[in-house]
């Protein structure tokens, strides 16, 4: 009688999870996470990212990326821990700061 039952839990526990939409929560935890970073930045005006290379390539790629994109170039200064770049869009001051955290990142 009572294999039957644990058999019986077991199969019921099997077809609540085979029923339930395991990638809806991971898809909700991921997009509540994305949306915190986005309202973050949206009050705050900053973004943070961590980059996985040297700071002279990052430096060199950065500048590219705003000529690309039309971007304005306005200052770019060399600082203790590395760059400084002022540029200028639409409407929009943008500031720049490139910091070394590793020999790679």
């Amino acid at each position: 009688m009572l294999t039957m039952r644990v058999t019986a839990r077991a199969l019921l526990c099997l077809f609540v999870l085979s029923c339930a939409p395991g990638c809806a929560s991971v898809a909700l935890t991921a997009g509540g996470l994305m949306a915190g970073a986005g309202v973050n930045h949206t009050l705050s005006g900053i973004a943070y990212k961590t980059f996985t290379a040297p700071l002279d390539q990052l430096h060199i790629a950065t500048v590219k990326s705003l000529e690309y994109m039309d971007i304005d170039l306005v200052d770019m200064n060399e600082t203790a821990p590395g760059w400084k770049i002022h540029a200028t869009a639409i409407d929009r001051r943008i500031d720049i700061e490139l910091e070394p955290i590793s020999a790679n990142a």
